[in-house]
Formats: structure tokens, C-alpha cells, sequence
């Protein structure tokens, strides 16, 4: 009876190391141990209260701006509404002023609340158009047929005529101190009505702007700016540079003179020495723009995340077999070869690419967090996750931090001066005669480890 008591002890105690080994390699093969020792989070001080802002820029004090009149300061790490004062968005100028260009695209005739009112008026006349006239109206044939029923109604006359006022104006640059809040309209205009350009500063001071939206005919209709422009603040005056016969997805600047443009599988570099573009190039392969998530460019090579089904594609352009295949995986492309290489999972279940943040740190690792960890049983509903971690590029790894203050989904942060990360939530959309306003929410600091004042 001992004897049948000590051999069932050792098939069990086999039995259990046997447990362990497996479990030890399936948590060494999914990152498990990755964690702890790399940062943790803290809440930012925003009055409980969530605010509409245009995209937050960082300025040179260190301080960030979230437009029209909200400010973070990293010394007291509060953010504070400031009443007296008008912020833009933009890109930061050599002298600490902020450079805003972001045209309205729709016409006043085609902006909804002008539109519908003028439609009541229509409709009460009993006047009526086709389509085919309506899309074939260049913009003083329209002004010319809609303009004396609108005149029927002297508010919403009123109201076109603010807007008429603002979508000229808004051709215009604005060039505004944050310090002072005051602001001033550039004395030439864009040559392309569009917003959501990329902008750079060159070495020179000037700013380079590159792609976006833009205006179809005459304001009515919205499409892809492929045109290059710069944009010189000793002069006030606009440049057109090249169109590029690309829309970029993403755009980098590699150096004064390069920037690489990124439209779905495809790139093209841009020369701004000798304003010329090279030939296109595929380089993606059919992953695609809508299932990878290319965050950052670092001596170039560029650091592109794919979604985790793309791993049979992922083992064709790396020549790796992917692992950790439940997780978003790594791929580096390296600029001057035109090879990839594999650089392995990410360590935390974060859904698609699109569902996480990310930002690239001043050394050069680059922080995730948010996204979607999981769903219940029907996998109806999917929930957000508070974890985080940092990609290192040099070894392929990359490692759990300490978990967020908040669960996240497509959130954002922006790298602070300090080394520190500034994120915030994203809930809602507003907008405003044709700016965009997000609702800001749920701030909260990335410290790194070792930080210090």
C-alpha cells in the first residue's frame, strides 16, 4: 500500500513539474515575465470636467496647449482654462509663436445650418433643382440662383454672410503668441483650400505643409490635397512646391532635405532642394494602411505595427515565422536597404492597431497602452484595457509598466520636454464651422523610471 502511495506521489509530482514547464514556456513565449521596473501613471488635475480642444501643441516652456483656451503646466501638472487668452493649433515657429493653417472646406452654401434653412425657404417658394444643375453650378452660378431666396430670411442671411466672411479668411494662416494669446492672419494665402496638412519645420525656419483635405470645386465637395506647399513667417507668403500624385497617409521627415510620403502600400521621397519626388515604391505588401499602425521613424527605420492576422503575410516580407500570433506584431523597415525585419510581439493583448496608443519616447523605445483586451462570451462587447508597456527596438522586446489610471481605446499622448508622456481621452466629436473640437477627458502622466524634477 506505501509502495503504490510513493509511486502515485511521483507520477503526480512529475505530473505538476510537467504543468509547470509547459505553463513556464507559454508565459516565457507571450512576454508574461515582461513586467514591472519600466514607469507608472499618475492623474493630471483638469477639474473633473471634461473640455472641447482642437489638437494640443506642445510650445517652448514646456507647456502644452490644448486650442481655443485650455493649458497643461508640467511644473504644477495641472490644466487650467484660460479665459483671456485665444490658443491655435499648429506647428511650434523658431521664435515660440504657434503657425495655424487649416482652411474651411465647405462653401456657406453647402454648411448644414445654412443649407437646411435655405432649403425651408426653397421648399415655402415652391422652387425647385436638379441635381445635374446643382453639380454643374460653378460657385457664382449657385451664389446667383440661391442668394435672393436667401435674402428672404435676413437672419440666416446674416448668418451667410459671417460665414462667407470666415471661409475667406480662413485661406489665411494664422500665425498666434501664446503668450499673449493675440494672433494675426498671414498676409498671403495657401494655395490649396485644405486642412489636416502635416507640417514641419525646416532648418530655415519656413514650414513645409503636405497633404491633408482639400475643397473640391469651388467648396462643395471635400477630396485628398496631393499638393506641396511652404510657408515662409519672414514674408508671411505661401509657396506652391510640387503635387505629388500621392495622398499621404502618413508623411516623416527623414532630414531637411527628405520626407518620406506613405499612401497605403506605397512611398514616394520628396527632395525639397531640388523640389522633386522619386519613383513610387511598394513596400507593405498588401498588409495595408487599415491594418497596420507605422508610429514613429528613428534613424531611418520605421516602426510598423500589424494586426495579429496578418502574420501569414508577415512571415512572407520578414522571412520569420511570426510568434505570439494573438498579439499585434513588430515589423522594422529600414530605409536605406528596403529590407524588414522582424521585431517580434507586442506583450499585452491590445485588439487591432487601431484600438492602442502609442507614442515614441525621447530614447528611442516607444510606450503602448490602451486598446482592447478582451470580450464576453457572446464576443458581442469588447472592453478596453488600463495596461501599458514599452517596445524596446534594440532588443525586440517589449515590457509590461505599471497599469493606467484609466481604461483606454484609441486615446492619445503627447512627449513631454521632461521625458514624460501627457495622455488623454478622445469621447467625443464637436464641430464648429468647419474646425474640428475633440472632448478631452481622462488626462494622466507617463513617468518613466528614474525620472526626476
Amino acid at each position: 500500500m506505501k509502495i503504490q502511495w510513493l509511486q502515485n506521489k511521483r507520477v503526480l509530482k512529475s505530473l505538476i513539474l510537467f504543468i509547470l514547464l509547459v505553463l513556464t514556456v507559454f508565459m516565457i513565449n507571450h512576454n508574461a515575465f515582461a513586467f514591472g521596473g519600466e514607469g507608472h501613471f499618475e492623474k493630471v488635475d483638469y477639474g473633473n470636467k471634461p473640455f472641447y480642444s482642437a489638437e494640443p501643441v506642445k510650445i517652448k516652456n514646456g507647456k502644452v496647449i490644448f486650442p481655443p483656451n485650455h493649458i497643461f503646466d508640467p511644473k504644477t501638472n495641472k490644466v487650467t482654462e484660460v479665459k483671456d487668452k485665444t490658443f491655435f493649433d499648429g506647428i511650434l515657429l523658431e521664435d515660440g509663436r504657434i503657425f495655424h493653417a487649416e482652411a474651411v472646406l465647405e462653401h456657406p452654401l453647402e454648411q448644414s445650418r445654412i443649407k437646411d434653412g435655405l432649403y425651408k425657404i426653397l421648399k415655402d417658394n415652391g422652387v425647385s433643382y436638379t441635381k445635374e444643375q446643382y453639380y454643374t453650378w460653378d460657385v457664382k452660378d449657385k451664389e446667383k440662383f440661391f442668394l435672393p431666396y436667401l435674402k428672404k430670411n435676413p437672419e440666416l442671411y446674416k448668418e451667410y454672410k459671417e460665414a462667407l466672411d470666415s471661409y475667406e479668411k480662413s485661406m489665411h494662416g494664422i500665425i498666434s503668441d501664446p503668450e499673449t494669446g493675440r494672433f494675426e492672419y498671414t498676409k498671403g494665402k495657401m494655395n490649396v483650400r485644405r486642412n489636416d496638412a502635416y507640417k514641419f519645420l525646416l532648418d530655415d525656419g519656413k514650414v513645409i505643409l503636405i497633404g491633408g483635405r482639400k475643397a473640391a470645386k469651388d467648396g462643395f465637395g471635400v477630396g485628398s490635397a496631393q499638393q506641396i506647399e511652404i510657408f515662409n513667417p519672414k514674408t508671411g507668403k505661401f509657396s506652391l512646391m510640387q503635387d505629388g500624385n500621392l495622398y499621404p497617409h502618413y508623411a516623416f521627415k527623414i532630414n531637411n532635405d527628405k520626407f518620406m510620403l506613405i499612401h497605403g502600400d506605397d512611398y514616394i521621397f520628396y527632395n525639397t532642394n531640388s523640389n522633386n519626388f522619386s519613383n513610387k515604391k511598394s513596400f507593405l505588401k498588401d498588409l495595408g494602411s487599415h491594418q497596420t499602425k507605422i508610429v514613429g521613424l528613428t534613424n531611418e527605420n520605421l516602426f510598423i505595427f500589424a494586426d495579429p492576422y496578418k502574420r501569414n503575410l508577415i512571415k512572407q516580407i520578414a522571412n520569420t515565422t511570426p510568434v505570439n500570433t494573438s498579439l499585434a506584431q513588430v515589423l522594422i523597415y529600414d530605409i536605406k536597404t528596403d529590407s524588414f525585419k522582424y521585431g517580434r510581439s507586442l506583450a499585452h493583448k491590445r485588439g487591432y492597431v487601431s484600438d492602442f496608443g502609442s507614442a515614441m519616447l525621447n530614447d528611442g523605445r516607444i510606450l503602448i497602452f490602451g486598446g482592447v483586451s478582451d470580450s464576453d462570451i457572446f464576443g458581442m462587447h469588447n472592453y478596453p484595457t488600463n495596461s501599458a508597456e514599452i517596445y524596446d527596438p534594440k532588443t525586440g522586446i517589449s515590457k509590461q509598466t505599471g497599469n493606467m489610471k484609466y481604461a483606454r481605446f484609441k486615446d492619445k499622448g503627447i512627449v513631454l520636454d521632461d521625458g514624460r508622456v501627457l495622455i488623454f481621452g478622445y469621447p467625443n466629436i464637436y464641430r464648429d464651422k468647419g474646425s474640428i473640437y475633440r472632448e478631452i477627458d481622462k488626462l494622466e502622466l507617463y513617468i518613466p523610471q528614474g525620472y526626476s524634477r
